[in-house]
Parts: structure tokens; sequence; C-alpha cells
């Protein structure tokens, strides 16, 4: 599961740089991981 959480982190890096959507993005990820 960590693993998976950093490949989510370096994705949601990537998406920052286009802006808001990675913000939607983050937060889905981070809600995510809290149910797993």
């Amino acid at each position: 599961m960590v693993a998976l959480f950093l490949l989510g982190c370096f994705i949601a890096y990537r998406f920052l740089m286009h802006g808001e959507l990675a913000s939607k993005l983050m937060v889905s990820m981070l809600q995510g991981v809290q149910r797993a």
C-alpha cells in the first residue's frame, strides 16, 4: 500500500503543474487512501 501511496503522490505532483485539476484529484486520492 505504501508503493501505491507514493505512486499516487507522484501522479498528483505531476498534475500540480496543470493547476486546479490537481486539487480535486489529490482530495479524491487522499479520501481513497483513508478508506483503504
